[in-house]
């Protein structure tokens, strides 16, 4: 059984797969976003790495600035009304794709 409890864990998770999930990791980094990684088509993504997705916006990380948000858990129940109006584009809001790890490795049979 994987236990995952930090965000720490769902990086190594990610590195571990990456490559069944479809992507090369380019460059990890210890600031935001957390990766450069390539995909199949050798597009390049930014990447940032979240135990529960809430943390992209209690951390007041710019959504602008990634591609894809990597995450174990999922309480967001709402966006902040703040952080709505700093971060909405042309009336609407982008959170980036969003990678559930958690059910990308089961898919995976991983867990």
């Amino acid at each position: 059984m994987i236990e995952v409890k930090s965000e720490i864990n769902v990086r190594e998770l990610f590195f571990k797969y990456a490559e069944k999930l479809g992507f090369k990791i380019i460059e990890s980094r210890n600031r935001f976003p957390d990766y450069v990684l390539e995909g199949k088509s050798g597009c390049r993504y930014r990447a940032e790495v979240e135990y529960d997705l809430a943390n992209f916006v209690r951390h007041k990380h710019d959504p602008r600035a990634v591609d894809f948000i990597i995450f174990w858990e999922d309480s967001l129940k709402e966006i902040p009304e703040q952080y709505f109006n700093r971060y909405a584009v042309d009336g609407g809001f982008w959170l980036g794709a969003l990678i559930n790890l958690k059910h990308e490795l089961k898919k995976l049979g991983v867990i």
